[in-house]
């Protein structure tokens, strides 16, 4: 029987999560028994009391706030995604290296086979969701790794996962101890090569920034705090390094805050010698970021490429750009506006996906950029066409209209490469037309990403000064406290 990729895929991860499962991987612990027991039973609490289908902050204990006394480690509820960064999982397959259990909120169902979609269906309990993983002395193993795979895509997980039933989908979440869910986001969002105090400030700041949302309800409705993707923290499940564990271990508990609560620890790649404000996305306007202001950086990152940028398009391909307006519209609808010249219509979300469909046969005659933030940093796009004027409000939306398949991005050390999103909202936009109708552009920019709180490559840069974690932390966010909130 000839193996199909996939099929070869799956099996050499699982080999290595059995080899892996047997190691003394003193790395990746970082919980004594009493700890893991105590959270296991908080977990197990919650089941059978509370009901798994209550809100979850279901599987993290304690909704302490931070204060003097030292509170437990909380739990992490993740929701992961398929290949298309959506929540709707078709299919999935569990295997794991030992015996692992089905907990439907009526029994406990021990497993020695594999779990998948159509398997799991005979031991649902009516509409209840169900949790699954590995156990040891009678609790849930935190410990325990599983070879997932959704819809063809495998990946080691390590914790408990939540599976719920919906509408002819699932929805999954992979429970874990919040410190060993930061081991695999470093590595996912800094380079573990960079200085290690680089990697603490940074492990800081993505504990600081999951802490946020364990409480923010964002994703209630799934039963989940963040998901896997960038617009949370980037969680690449299979991993780990060295490096990046002993910052966390390092740095175990802490967490920056301002007035006594929880900062918005936002970080970035590479600036462009300054920063912008938290006030370039909307649901922040109004509010007050007194730790966040607008900065202007000593020179430390001129040497790294993305410091400085040019991003041409040699020919502009309409329906592309007409489409990437229609992909933001279905995402972010109140961030795209379409106007009549004289003003007699406004057209919302509703009925704008049919007026970009009419718009293809007509001549797109303006393109420029008609508002800026602090840092110039652009947020707000104009595209005229025909008689209709399109407006794209938020830097990384314009970002996304206006990165093309076609682009040639040139960073300052020379290299050229083909990136169809631009790097960052810090450019300058110039417009090359034919006969009145715009034909390319050129943006001239620099930095890699939002640009608001702490720069990654900034942060490498001052540990190579010899910067400690918490100066470098200071460095980027103004009169913060660096405090320990748990053991």
């Amino acid at each position: 029987m000839k193996l199909k990729k996939k099929d070869v895929v799956s099996i050499i991860l699982l080999i290595g999560l059995c080899i892996f499962s047997r190691f003394d991987d003193e790395i990746l612990t970082f919980y004594t028994n009493d700890q893991r027991n105590t959270e296991a039973n908080e977990v197990r609490e919650v089941v059978y009391i509370q009901g798994v289908s209550s809100n979850v902050m279901d599987t993290k204990g304690s909704e302490e706030t931070v204060n003097p006394n030292l509170m437990q480690e909380p739990n992490i509820a993740v929701l992961l995604t398929n290949e298309n960064d959506t929540y709707e999982i078709d299919s999935f397959n569990i295997d794991y290296s030992d015996t692992c259990y089905i907990d439907n909120q009526e029994q406990m169902i021990a497993m020695n086979e594999p779990i998948n979609d159509d398997t799991l269906k005979n031991y649902q309990n009516g509409e209840n969701a169900l949790l699954i993983g590995q156990r040891s002395l009678e609790d849930w193993d935190y410990d325990a790794r599983m070879l997932l795979t959704i819809n063809g895509n495998s990946q080691i997980y390590q914790g408990i996962l939540r599976i719920e039933q919906c509408d002819g989908c699932y929805y999954v979440v992979n429970i874990l101890p919040l410190e060993t869910y930061l081991c695999y986001v470093l590595p996912s969002e800094m380079p573990s090569d960079f200085p290690p105090d680089a990697l603490r400030a940074q492990a800081v700041c993505a504990r600081t920034y999951a802490y946020q949302f364990l409480e923010s309800n964002q994703l209630e409705e799934y039963h989940a705090d963040v998901d896997d993707t960038t617009a949370y923290q980037v969680y690449h499940a299979s991993t780990l390094s060295p490096s990046a564990n002993e910052a966390v271990t390092s740095t175990r508990g802490q967490i920056m805050t301002y007035d006594g609560e929880p900062i918005n620890a936002y970080y970035y790649s590479c600036s462009c010698g300054h920063s912008t404000t938290p006030d370039i996305w909307r649901n922040n306007q109004g509010k007050t970021f007194p730790y966040l202001q607008y900065q202007e950086f000593d020179p430390i990152e001129a040497d790294i490429p993305w410091y400085s940028w040019s991003y041409k398009v040699h020919q502009l391909n309409q329906q592309e750009l007409l489409d990437n307006i229609g992909e933001r519209l279905r995402k972010q609808p109140e961030i795209i506006r379409i106007t009549s010249h004289d003003n007699r219509h406004i057209y919302n979300s509703s009925d704008a996906i049919n007026i970009l469909n009419s718009l293809n046969t007509e001549d797109i005659t303006d393109l420029e950029i008609t508002e800026r933030k602090s840092g110039e940093v652009a947020e707000c796009l104009m595209i005229t066409i025909g008689d209709m004027d399109i407006w794209v409000e938020g830097e990384y939306s314009i970002r996304c209209v206006l990165g093309a398949s076609n682009a040639e991005l040139t960073r300052q050390d020379g290299s050229v490469m083909n990136q169809t999103m631009v790097p960052s909202g810090f450019f300058t936009l110039n417009v090359y037309s034919e006969d009145g109708v715009i034909s390319g552009y050129n943006l001239k920019g620099g930095g890699f990403g939002h640009g608001v709180g702490m720069s990654q490559y900034g942060a490498r840069a001052l540990a190579l000064l010899d910067y400690d974690y918490e100066s470098i932390l200071t460095y980027y966010y103004q009169n913060v406290t660096i405090e320990k909130i748990y053991e």
